[in-house]
């Protein structure tokens, strides 16, 4: 099951400069956030170019990047999705916290 990250509308990622995601090189531009739940405590973050998504359906195929996130319970609860960057020694830390659920990854910035 493939989830998009927002209320309604899928949240949008756009880059000045090109990505490194999953070892793949996605070129600067806009793209959707996804996430598919891959273990008992692993997602995978999934890049898509089709945007100004509303509702559902899902998109379930076509991502052009994804890369894995690592589940982890958070000290606080947050009752509205927060999706947070950060600078990392050249690399994008990504943290999702949703309820007392954590998803933290990467993705390098060229």
């Amino acid at each position: 099951m493939v989830w998009r990250l927002g209320m309604n509308q899928a949240t949008e990622i756009t880059s000045s400069g090109d990505l490194s995601v999953g070892g793949t090189e996605l070129k600067a531009g806009k793209y959707t956030l996804w996430v598919r739940k891959t273990g008992e405590d692993t997602w995978t973050l999934a890049f898509h170019p089709k945007t100004g998504i509303w509702g559902a359906p899902a998109q379930t195929e076509g991502f052009v990047a994804e890369t894995p996130l690592k589940l982890e319970k958070a000290a606080d609860s947050a009752e509205t999705l927060v999706i947070a960057l950060a600078d990392s020694k050249g690399d994008a830390h990504i943290k999702i916290h949703w309820g007392t659920a954590l998803l933290t990854g990467s993705f390098g910035v060229k």
